[in-house]
């Protein structure tokens, strides 16, 4: 079939089967054999926050308020909860792994249409359209963003949004145009319920590229001028519930008021890219070797791939003349598009990114290498466009010079940064300043793909050239390609390139999540009762343009400090009202138990790998920093969590001098205790401990160390575990201060540890000599109702977070003041009163649900005038 033939309105039964081939092979089938993709931060926040938001509405009211969270934060106004997306009836109607799995894969689904339906529009034949869709969503920044559902929800709404816009500009009818606006309006609406700034900015970017190339191109008329006016207002109008109550939040909002270098905060680098031509070079989830080159990002959040196949394909579209395959103004949209992204993208590595902070919108910004997504929009299309370019309805057609020079180019880069990796690896790493070298299997597995990933680039430029090339080889005989093999060869290679994309971004994650990121609790665990959690990180956002110009957002690994991150939003709501402190609010260790009882925080959440690490030796100079080695106390028990340790054979403990004997417990997630009551040191000042099978054959849990004779002072001291061949340091800030004498700790999901409070505190507010609390209960939106014995005026003070919104009130109905008391709530209850209720209601909620039924009823008056004008013209 050729070019022209295949295009159409509809797509076929077989182009649906192609599209549904990716979703279902690699979120489907994996959720269907017991791992759904709730990895990542779909794990540590997002599921969570859409369940406590699936309970607000089963409950019969809005998702408000997520008082379970730290000390508080908002659902609706902090954007990340998506409370309004169309998808969260799915949370709503299902259980959370299965909306989750059906989200995303509907969302990849979408996406690939959507991205077809582009290709279409701008010229690109339905093979060559159905192929970019599926490569856009199989590959690149797109597939790399399945852990943030918000970011796919978003970049989805985006796409359609672009797809609306192009099909509204080119309408030659009213009823066409007013059809699309309404498409565009909903669209852009839901880019924004979506919860996702990046992914509303990065779609605000394309759609404004397209209006300027096409008004240059003076192919946008009145009619189309005034319905996209029309449909930008009625969008905002309908997105009112989200954008107006978050603007409330503003004034608390550290996130809202960014650093002039705000740029730095997650630019994509220019050390970055080797990536574009081997996205898996820095590390990758197969083997375990996945180095910290972007703070404490992984090639997931920064990824270029569009394939080897179609960056050769972009570059023939880019570089040849008078292209038959798209239309006119659609390659200078693409080229622009890609040329404004990549800027964007580089943030502080570009001398425009103090202009970039002036913009309104774009210096509320992080994660600048997000605009990624726009770069890889662009970039497969155009290659879809020079494949259609060279196939040339069936004939294989010869390149240009210009293109076989730059393709020769790419060629020629691709083996020498290769090369360079294969042949002096910790050269090229270094040259490109990354944070972590590898080695052994880690930097076997790298250099096993770069000569892969070698071999597929050369293999395809030169299946390209061989119209040129084949001719030089020899003087006789027929050295041509037949076009059938051709495309063998090539859809071989995409095909190779996306599966091992597919199975690095998302199935191997959904299967064995990389150590590093921490598990949330069920929420049912949080809604049962007045629990709250947060989230400890300590090697948070490491943004080291940030460090440079002095402005570390939260200077944690580096002051030795750590994270108790409150995720329930990611946009406007503050987590550190009580620290003062900024984005994350760093927090150190001995200040946990301080915080547990004054945010009535009963629930952590961490990663093993802050408890314990791999060593080589046992000198003191190979084991963990000192200030993050663990403190034995003077007298009394010493109790210190493991990191949940299967397969330990036997412990070695360095009490140091004075110490002669010690009494050790062993405890595991099931069966007694293993006790050594008389554990000597040895001539290395070593005691060693072999651990009997019923240890070794369960989960090693925690370790309590108890001297028989008092010690001057608490000591640092050292605790090793023999584990197979790992021999594991008992480490990190946590040991310290969350231990099992407080705390009991239960096995999370993959690389997760949660604990929980051993003396929960007891509920929101806090009695004082003339108040008595006598009974409270809190509801899933935050809510509070509560019986109380007040002898004389007096001021309540509360573990919830200062917002506006909040409202009190007692029994007598008299409304209560409510006062700022360290970024906490406290209250004035006049004398008598026996109960009270506070609430909280999104600021200017119910002006904006106005708005947006408003804007709600006009998209509803549009499309009935299209609907009787259309029929009419029929």
């Amino acid at each position: 079939m050729n070019a022209e033939a295949s295009r159409g309105n509809h797509l076929t039964y077989r182009n649906w089967l192609i599209v549904a081939l990716l979703p279902v092979l690699t979120l489907i089938l994996p959720a269907l054999l017991g791992h759904p993709p709730v990895i990542g931060d779909n794990a540590t926040q997002n599921i969570s926050l859409r369940w406590l938001v699936a309970q607000d509405y089963r409950a019969g009211h809005l998702p408000t308020w997520d008082p379970f969270n730290w000390d508080g934060t908002p659902l609706l106004a902090g954007f990340n909860a998506g409370a309004l997306y169309p998808l969260m009836v799915l949370f709503i109607l299902l259980p959370a792994n299965v909306a989750m799995t059906l989200t995303l894969a509907l969302c990849w689904l979408l996406a690939e249409v959507a991205v077809a339906k582009i290709a279409e529009t701008i010229g690109i034949s339905r093979w060559f359209a159905v192929a970019a869709g599926v490569v856009f969503v199989g590959t690149g920044a797109f597939t790399a963003q399945v852990v943030h559902i918000d970011m796919i929800e978003g970049d989805l709404a985006s796409l359609f949004a672009l797809l609306f816009l192009l099909r509204l500009i080119d309408a030659s009818s009213s009823h066409a145009r007013i059809a699309n606006a309404v498409g565009l309006a909903i669209s852009f609406a839901c880019a924004i319920f979506a919860g996702a700034p990046e992914a509303m900015l990065a779609s605000l970017v394309a759609l404004g590229v397209l209006f300027v190339v096409r008004i240059g191109y003076r192919s946008l008329g009145l009619g189309a001028l005034l319905a996209t006016v029309v449909a930008a207002v009625v969008a905002l109008g309908l997105s009112t519930p989200q954008w107006l109550t978050g603007l409330a939040y503003t004034a608390l909002s550290n996130r809202a008021h960014l650093p002039a270098n705000y740029a730095g905060i997650g630019p994509f680098g220019y050390r970055f890219l080797p990536l574009i031509l081997f996205p898996f070079a820095y590390g990758g989830y197969s083997g375990g070797y996945l180095p910290n080159y972007f703070g404490n990002y992984n090639p997931t959040e920064i990824t270029i791939a569009i394939t080897a196949v179609g960056l050769a394909f972009a570059i023939v579209a880019i570089a040849t003349r008078h292209l038959t395959t798209i239309k006119p103004w659609a390659k200078t949209f693409l080229v622009t598009l890609m040329i404004v992204a990549a800027l964007l993208a580089l943030g502080s590595n570009t001398p425009v990114a103090t202009l970039i902070y002036h913009l309104p919108l774009f210096n509320l910004q992080r994660l600048a290498a997000r605009y990624i997504i726009d770069i890889d929009l662009a970039g497969v299309l155009l290659a879809a466009a020079g494949a259609e370019y060279f196939w040339d309805n069936g004939r294989i057609r010869p390149l240009n010079n210009l293109v076989t020079c730059l393709l020769a180019l790419l060629g020629l880069v691709t083996l020498i940064v290769g090369l360079t990796i294969e042949i002096a690896p910790q050269f090229a790493f270094r040259l490109v300043s990354t944070n972590s070298v590898p080695s052994g299997r880690g930097l076997l597995e790298v250099r096993l793909y770069v000569i892969i990933e070698i071999l597929v680039t050369i293999g395809v430029i030169a299946v390209l050239l061989w119209p040129k090339l084949a001719p030089r080889i020899s003087s006789s005989g027929d050295r041509s390609l037949k076009v059938h093999t051709v495309r063998k060869l090539l859809l071989a290679a995409l095909a190779f390139q996306m599966f091992g994309m597919a199975i690095q971004f998302v199935v191997l994650p959904s299967f064995f999540e990389p150590e590093g990121n921490a598990t949330a609790p069920a929420a049912s665990q949080l809604i049962s009762g007045s629990e709250r959690y947060g989230l400890y990180d300590p090697r948070l956002y490491l943004y080291s343009r940030a460090i440079d110009a002095n402005e570390q957002l939260d200077r944690n690994v580096f002051t030795h400090t750590n994270s108790i991150q409150g995720y329930a939003s990611l946009s406007l709501a503050t987590y550190n009202n009580l620290t003062q402190t900024k984005i994350q609010s760093t927090l150190d260790p001995s200040l946990i138990s301080l915080y547990h009882k004054r945010l009535n925080l009963d629930l952590l959440i961490t990663s093993r790998r802050y408890l314990r690490v791999p060593v080589a030796h046992l000198s003191p100079t190979a084991l963990a920093h000192h200030t993050h080695r663990p403190i034995l106390q003077p007298r009394g028990a010493s109790a210190f969590f493991v990191g949940d340790i299967s397969g330990a054979k036997s412990i070695l403990i360095r009490p140091g001098a004075g110490v002669s004997s010690i009494q050790v417990t062993v405890k595991t997630l099931a069966g007694s205790p293993f006790v050594v009551s008389n554990a000597n040191v040895n001539t290395n000042g070593w005691v060693p401990i072999n651990l009997p099978k019923s240890v070794t054959a369960n989960v090693l849990t925690s370790v309590t160390v108890r001297t028989h004779s008092r010690l001057a002072h608490a000591r640092r001291f050292d605790i090793v575990v023999n584990a197979g061949t790992q021999k594991l340091d008992v480490t990190g800030p946590l040991v310290n201060h969350l231990n099992p004498l407080q705390w009991r700790s239960f096995q999370g999901k993959y690389s997760s540890i949660d604990f929980a409070s051993l003396h929960p505190t007891s509920g929101f507010l806090r009695s004082n000599p003339t108040v008595t609390i006598l009974s409270q209960h809190q509801a899933t939106n935050g809510t509070l109702t509560a019986k109380l014995d007040v002898q004389r005026p007096s001021t309540v003070t509360t573990t919830l977070a200062y917002a506006p919104g909040w409202r009190a009130s007692a029994n007598t109905g008299q409304q209560l003041r409510i006062i700022n008391h360290d970024g906490l709530i406290a209250l004035r209850v006049p004398a008598g009163i026996s109960s009270l209720t506070m609430a909280y209601s999104a600021p200017r909620l119910r002006i904006s649900l106005i708005l947006g039924a408003l804007s709600a009823l006009t998209l509803v008056g549009l499309g009935g005038y299209t609907w009787v004008d259309r029929k009419r013209t029929i």
